[in-house]
Parts: C-alpha cells; sequence; structure tokens
C-alpha cells in the first residue's frame, strides 16, 4: 500500500472591509464566490503575510485559482 502525502495546506486570506475591519482569514475559493461583491480594486493579502502585502483580488484570483 502506497500513501501520498497530504496536498499542501490552501493559503487563507484576509482584506479590509469598507468598514475599516480586517476579515478573514479566507480560502481563496471563497472570496472568488464572493468577487461580484468587491470593486475592480480590491485588495487582499496572505493571512502569512501583513496587510502592507496586498494584492488585487483579480491577481490573486488569476495567480492562485
Amino acid at each position: 500500500m502506497r500513501c501520498h502525502p497530504p496536498p499542501p495546506p490552501t493559503p487563507l486570506w484576509n482584506y479590509v472591509d469598507p468598514q475599516g475591519n480586517t476579515r478573514g482569514p479566507f480560502p481563496l475559493t471563497w472570496l472568488f464566490r464572493w468577487s461580484g461583491f468587491f470593486d475592480k480594486d480590491f485588495k487582499v493579502w496572505r493571512a502569512a503575510e501583513t496587510a502592507e502585502q496586498t494584492i488585487l483580488l483579480t491577481d490573486a484570483l488569476f495567480m492562485y485559482l
């Protein structure tokens, strides 16, 4: 019987809501489902990083999904 290694963990992402509250972490697939509610310039960052390392949600979706 062959054991396969577990898949790598899914990166989790944070964002700041319109009221200025940090939200998350969430899987990128959830943010994809919600993307119609966000502006085109909506920014996110990986939970393991800082809020200063934001990227556009559209870029995150393109790179990681």
